[in-house]
């Protein structure tokens, strides 16, 4: 049996077209449906502020250049088995809020941009 990468993603459709959409794709061999969940964690935008995207790009902005320099120094691959076997964790949306919140980025972007000042 052949091992072939998989990847999770979630569709976003019109409730008219979406047996005949997930028919479709089933059809192709572009999907094995597994569980189908209606879902209630469904996040509304009453709550997001006008003008806050310019604050959030900013941040996206840091995060991005820190991700960037620091993908330069951390490309170790794995061998043999090891690269077969996954080390990332699943999390759900709300550990994820909660990991956002907690985490220090503006330190982490103060020291990589001191380092990529003193390696330039």
């Amino acid at each position: 049996m052949a091992v072939s990468k998989v990847n999770k993603f979630h569709i976003f459709a019109h409730l008219s077209i979406k047996e005949s959409l997930l028919d479709e794709l089933q059809r192709l061999g572009c999907l094995q449906i597994t569980s189908i969940e209606k879902s209630s964690d469904f996040h509304d935008w009453n709550g997001v502020e006008e003008g806050s995207e310019n604050k959030t790009s900013a941040k996206l902005n840091k995060v991005k250049f820190c991700i960037e320099l620091l993908s330069n120094y951390g490309n170790e691959r794995k061998k043999g088995l090891q690269s077969l076997i996954s080390s990332k964790e699943t999390i759900n949306y709300d550990k994820l809020v909660e990991i956002a919140q907690q985490f220090d980025y503006e330190s982490l972007f103060q020291q990589c941009t001191t380092l990529d000042n003193e390696f330039t």
